[in-house]
């Protein structure tokens, strides 16, 4: 009898939680009618509360753009930024203050750089005489190469369109020449203004550090960290990193924030990670880690578990080596960089599966989006996005186990002193199957963004019966 009596206050308890979550989860914040019919839209963050949104749509005479800013809860502008023949084929953005830049091809393939004032609504363009065959995307700069002609290479520096610099860059030492010949397939490069679950792990490593690109290569054979630095001007400028012993080197692999320079060097029996100044390449700390003594660490994670309290020093150590040849998991070692809120560092050093590696904080916001694929084929080899995705068979049923999580962690302060912190990360990052399970229900996803923002998540999502986009604020949700 108990039972028939709670039951219906259990029923209505479960209906209020079921109605908490589809009251308070998401509030429309704008509504955008499609005219003739809509290709997809490109979406993005201009800062922590504003986002865009560009709205591509097929009519009669050709192709149009509108491109609409919202902040937490209002339309701020909307401008159109392109109405001509041809399907417009946008390739990457970036944001300096009030100006979003989006970078696109033109009819001849050649590029078109394309300001956005979303304040005064002014807008500018210049071109770059030359196709791009790779692109390098951070959150405030692009930097595009070109086809090879003869024995150099066509380089862009673009900040804004009034700001783009256009250099012939000849690579003139042995590393120069494997750098730029490895570009489409061994290169990737990080966007260190988000948050960061793993580094990169292909040959050539970049990072925009001041107004330089620099980029790091590990040669184990030679048992160093090559640090390749190209300047606006087109200078490149080689350096070189040696270690402790190279014959018995395992393992390698480095980092770049802040003009520091994270390594970290795996023998059989010992582990350094060590720091140095990029300018000098003067070492600033060594941490060791052995078999016996997992050096020093805030957090131990394997196969996606916390076992900071309870772990034992050899397995750890030894889960970043292959247990048997042709492992389906073949570990390739990582460093990330995070900071907290209070400026301090997050390092996390571990490994992930190479044979199903796709790491999209290497990658343009756009291109880890399916609603990208609708406005560029990916597959039409035009350019090359970060090389991982031709090369890397995907073994994920018997690697999937691993790939949940393998990393350890060391927080330091800003004098590379390993702190005790639980300062919360500069950024955060989501799972977007959380998301889409909790919007299933209520909303069919089509051509949809989630853009991270400060204090919530936007949501933009087609609504193919209605025929319109629309625009939400989600509520973060806490994992």
């Amino acid at each position: 009898m108990k039972s028939k009596k709670y039951k219906p206050i259990s029923i209505l308890i479960l209906i209020l939680i079921g109605i908490n979550q589809t009251i308070f989860s998401q509030d429309l914040i704008k509504s955008i009618p499609i005219e003739g019919r809509n290709l997809t839209n490109l979406s993005g963050a201009v800062n922590d509360s504003i986002s865009f949104h560009i709205v591509i749509n097929k009519i009669s005479t050709g192709y149009n753009s509108k491109i609409y800013f919202l902040d937490k809860n209002n339309e701020i502008n909307n401008l159109e930024i392109y109405n001509e023949v041809n399907k417009p084929n946008y390739l990457t953005f970036h944001v300096n203050d009030s100006t979003l830049t989006i970078v696109r091809e033109s009819t001849n393939k050649k590029i078109i750089v394309q300001d956005i004032n979303y304040i005064n609504r002014k807008i500018t363009f210049s071109k770059i005489p030359f196709e791009a065959k790779q692109i390098f995307s951070h959150k405030n700069i692009t930097f595009i190469v070109g086809q090879k002609t003869n024995v150099s290479y066509p380089f862009a520096f673009i900040k804004k369109a009034s700001n783009t610099v256009a250099k012939i860059i000849t690579p003139k030492t042995q590393l120069d020449k494997s750098f730029f010949s490895s570009l489409r397939k061994k290169s990737e490069f990080v966007n260190d203004k988000q948050f960061l679950a793993n580094g990169p792990i292909l040959d050539y490593k970049g990072f925009y550090n001041g107004e330089e690109l620099v980029f790091t290569n590990e040669d184990k054979k030679k048992g160093v960290t090559n640090i390749l630095t190209i300047k606006p001007s087109g200078k490149i400028i080689n350096r070189k990193i040696q270690v402790r012993n190279k014959n018995e080197l395992k393992r390698l692999s480095s980092f770049v924030k802040d003009s520091l320079l994270f390594t970290f060097k795996m023998y059989q029996e010992e582990s350094f990670f060590d720091i140095y100044a990029l300018n000098s390449l003067e070492k600033l700390k060594t941490f060791h880690y052995t078999k016996s003594e997992f050096g020093k660490h805030n957090k131990i994670v394997m196969r996606g578990k916390d076992i900071t309290k309870s772990f034992k020093p050899k397995k750890v150590y030894n889960d970043f080596t292959p247990q048997a040849i042709g492992s389906m998991y073949l570990p390739a070692l990582n460093i990330s960089v995070n900071k907290t809120i209070d400026n301090e560092y997050l390092v996390r050093i571990g490994h992930l599966d190479q044979n199903s590696y796709n790491n999209k904080t290497t990658n343009n916001f756009w291109w880890n989006n399916n609603a990208y694929a609708l406005n560029y084929n990916l597959n039409s080899g035009a350019f090359s996005i970060n090389g991982t995705g031709a090369q890397m068979m995907i073994f994920k049923a018997l690697a999937d186990a691993k790939n949940t999580g393998n990393y350890f962690e060391v927080n330091l302060n800003s004098s590379l002193e390993k702190i005790d912190s639980d300062n919360a990360y500069k950024y955060y990052d989501i799972d977007e199957n959380i998301y889409n399970n909790r919007l299933k229900n209520i909303m069919n996803l089509e051509r949809h963004f989630y853009i991270i923002q400060k204090d919530n998540i936007r949501l933009i999502n087609y609504d193919k019966k209605l025929k319109t986009y629309n625009i939400y604020n989600l509520t973060k949700i806490n994992e």
